[in-house]
């Protein structure tokens, strides 16, 4: 097994962005629809990218599992490797040799001249993985089939856009700009996938896709809760007392509401159908509703009026609020 880092032509020093960078470059020269026409081609691109899945898949799980487990994954390679590297037809190891360290080369040559190495007959170092010598059939039937990586954008928008539904022009990281349709009722945080809009995938399969992640900017008059709008409506003291109809802000515009006589600080009026389009996906069809809150004031401290008509009525009010 060659090692996965001569293979894709880098140090074994190499971070996860220099492995990717390279394994891409490779990965373009020796595809098969290249057409080259070099009947090695095949087999070398599933070399390079048995190589990439290799190093990436042991990258995440050295950063899983920590320095600890890092030190015992590599005096398992090197025991692994040891044994695999056991010479060939009737040559045999002396009981008494021990097993090389990691930065030993340890030389072994085949009693058979057809099968060494006309380059070098030194088994090549390698850095502490243990399962290099995996089934490359398999690797690079995987790889084979990968597809393009995804790409990630954000979009904000106003409250009453995400209402009604709009349209926004997005510019892709590679310079493409198209235009997203944004349903209505999209709700914050929701995410648009645009298939195909991703990087093209080196293995001639599908593409990747762009994920357009949507932020909703609050309203300072709305308050949203799934489908339902919520909001605040002041009205005058007699207003709740003797009932009025009023004008109350809809996310389609003002309304006419009855204010029934009575009616308190607090009080929720609910407007059936004039909430928000249920949010896709939720299975839900046609709009929430919008429940109006109605929030009583007072006129300015100085109105002598009105302290003169509590001071004349309050001797024969029977009601306390706060009675339990």
């Amino acid at each position: 097994m060659r090692n996965p880092y001569h293979v894709l032509g880098i140090s074994p020093q190499a971070g996860p962005d220099e492995i990717k960078s390279a394994y891409r470059r490779l990965a373009k020269t020796y595809h098969p629809d290249s057409g080259s026409g070099d009947p090695r081609q095949k087999e070398r691109f599933h070399e390079v990218t048995a190589a990439y899945d290799l190093l990436s898949r042991k990258a995440k799980a050295s950063a899983r599992n920590g320095p600890t487990k890092r030190r015992h994954a590599a005096r398992a390679a090197a025991e692994d490797a040891t044994t695999k590297a056991a010479p060939t037809s009737n040559q045999t190891r002396p009981k008494s040799a021990s097993r090389p360290k990691l930065d030993e080369e340890p030389e072994t040559r085949s009693t058979n001249p057809a099968e060494e190495d006309p380059v070098s007959t030194k088994t090549e170092k390698f850095p502490p993985f243990g399962d290099f010598l995996i089934n490359l059939k398999s690797v690079g039937r995987r790889a084979f089939r990968a597809t393009g990586a995804d790409h990630n954008y954000d979009l904000s928008i106003p409250f009453l856009d995400a209402a009604e539904g709009t349209k926004r022009r997005l510019t892709l990281d590679n310079g493409k700009s198209l235009e997203v349709h944004i349903p209505a009722g999209v709700e914050d945080g929701q995410q648009i996938r645009l298939r195909g809009q991703g990087d093209p995938s080196l293995t001639g399969r599908e593409a990747g896709d762009a994920l357009v992640t949507i932020s909703v900017a609050p309203h300072p008059t709305f308050r949203r809760q799934g489908a339902d709008v919520h909001i605040d409506v002041p009205v005058s003291l007699p207003e709740a007392v003797l009932g009025a109809k009023i004008a109350v802000p809809t996310v389609d515009g003002d309304v006419a509401v009855s204010v029934p006589e009575g009616s308190n600080s607090g009080s929720v009026l609910r407007l059936k159908g004039k909430g928000l389009t249920h949010p896709p996906g939720r299975r839900k069809f046609g709009k929430g509703d919008q429940f109006v809150h109605l929030i009583l004031v007072l006129p300015p401290k100085h109105d002598q009026a009105l302290k003169d008509f509590a001071a004349t009525w309050a001797p024969g009010l029977q009601h306390t609020p706060r009675k339990t």
